[in-house]
């Protein structure tokens, strides 16, 4: 079973990522046109380029326009929380990889496992996997709580956004690029969070 479950993993932590069709501009308007909220986050940092993101992030195309022209290499930050309709596990490149193998092995010894769900790769060979909303349950954002390597981005008991993460097709201050994991029936990976935010609602 761990075997399966490792071929399992591996395969979709590799995926067959496809080239970004869009900019992190284009692509911040799309999320706006879906009525997602995001802000630029900077290329070198991941951190937004705006104070207070949680509020900030907006759908607004007019807001969005004039952060991209104040700052056109900026990436696409994506709170996590009721707005975007998901939460978000980080997995940090191979060690982060072993650390969910070990955790998705013992949750299959208690019977559970982690639902099919929609997955991008980063830059430094890690991944997020995007789960849906729970209204009045708060998730967590911290970092390797669940196992090492492995983070949680979430929100509170309200659905605010305590964390985010970068969106493809973001590409970071030394080229490194944020891309959807391949998708026969999607491949920018928008109707993917379209899904998990119309379940989650």
């Amino acid at each position: 079973r761990r075997a399966r479950e490792r071929n399992r993993h591996e395969s979709a932590a590799r995926g067959r990522p496809l080239s970004p069709k869009k900019s992190a501009a284009e692509a911040a308007l799309e999320c706006s046109r879906l009525g997602f909220h995001v802000f630029p986050a900077d290329p070198l940092t991941k951190r937004p380029h705006v104070k207070a993101w949680q509020r900030a992030a907006t759908s607004d195309p007019r807001q969005i326009e004039a952060w991209w022209r104040r700052w056109p290499g900026a990436m696409l930050g994506f709170p996590t929380g009721k707005q975007n309709g998901v939460w978000v596990l980080d997995v940090d490149g191979e060690a982060g990889h072993e650390s969910l193998l070990a955790l998705t092995g013992r949750m299959a010894a208690d019977g559970l496992e982690l639902p099919p769900s929609l997955r991008q790769l980063t830059p430094r060979g890690g991944y997020h996997i995007f789960f849906e909303y729970a209204p009045g349950v708060a998730i967590k954002t911290a970092a390797g709580m669940l196992a090492p390597g492995v983070d949680v981005r979430g929100y509170d008991v309200d659905g605010n956004p305590t964390g985010y993460v970068i969106l493809a097709p973001s590409v970071n201050a030394v080229g490194g690029k944020y891309r959807w994991e391949y998708s026969d029936e999607d491949d920018d990976g928008f109707a993917g969070l379209e899904q998990l935010k119309a379940r989650a609602l």
